[in-house]
């Protein structure tokens, strides 16, 4: 069976990465600009210069912004792949379009793990290096077998899986804490103790509860407070002010204001 379809079938190329079909049409791209480095000067005058080229691959890619992050990302994270997407920008735009698709959904994913889970970001940002090297070196192997490049492949391939099972050993860690505390949560609710202790709370919470307008009526010593209890306070200190000043008259009472005055003789 060719090694690249039978690398193709694997379940460990498929998620976040770049198709190997894409990988493949790069290669023989660059393949077939250096087999027909001879003929340069007949092109050229067909074709005088690669405007017409950049037009259609700038016509294709519509994002600026998502095509600069992406060749940002893959120089940062896979470099050999820089050059092999200049190529394709300028020998198939359409080519480099959908690469450059595929590759953002690839960074977006990436960048939404980071936000989440820093450790696992980097393990999965290591999976994608190795498992986009395998698909380099394999679409090469199409182009032109070779024992130095199948020994590459399968030590990529090794090397992808062992990280891939231990995502996957990271994931059942993670799994195994959660069903634990599940179980903690099913044992506790279905213990008879469970009935007593939801019973106390809801108790203990309605004796608690008190009215507003009643609230902090009577002090701890019993005595009142409140507005009203605050404005008689006040009045009794005013009239104890008074009686102790010795200038002070105290008020009359009524009978006294209405006793008539007795005329001088």
């Amino acid at each position: 069976m060719n090694i690249v379809n039978s690398i193709h079938r694997h379940e460990w190329l498929k998620p976040a990465g770049l198709g190997l079909i894409f990988v493949v049409a790069v290669v023989l791209t660059v393949a077939r600009g250096q087999d027909s480095a001879t003929n340069a000067k007949a092109k050229n005058a067909k074709t005088p210069n690669n405007a017409r080229s950049k037009n259609d691959a700038n016509s294709v890619v519509k994002s600026r912004p998502q095509e600069s992050l992406v060749l940002e990302f893959v120089a940062k994270n896979h470099g050999e792949l820089s050059p092999l997407l200049q190529s394709l920008k300028k020998r198939q735009p359409q080519q480099y379009a959908r690469a450059v698709r595929e590759l953002s959904r690839v960074e977006q994913r990436l960048s939404s793990i980071r936000d989440r889970d820093e450790d696992r970001y980097a393990l999965e940002l290591k999976i994608w290096q190795v498992k986009s090297r395998a698909e380099v070196v394999a679409a090469k192997l199409a182009v032109s077998a070779s024992d130095e490049l199948r020994s590459q492949l399968e030590k990529l391939v090794a090397q992808n899986l062992r990280l891939r099972v231990q995502l996957l050993r990271r994931d059942r860690r993670k799994q195994q804490d959660r069903l634990k505390k599940l179980n903690e949560q099913i044992e506790n609710f279905s213990s008879p103790e469970a009935i007593d202790r939801q019973v106390k709370i809801l108790t203990r919470s309605g004796r608690t509860t008190e009215s507003p307008g009643k609230r902090n009526n009577v002090t701890r010593n019993g005595q009142a407070s409140g507005p009203k209890a605050t404005l008689n306070t006040t009045t009794k200190k005013t009239m104890t002010k008074k009686t102790t000043d010795g200038n002070a008259k105290l008020p009359k009472s009524d009978s006294e204001k209405k006793k008539p005055k007795q005329s001088k003789k």
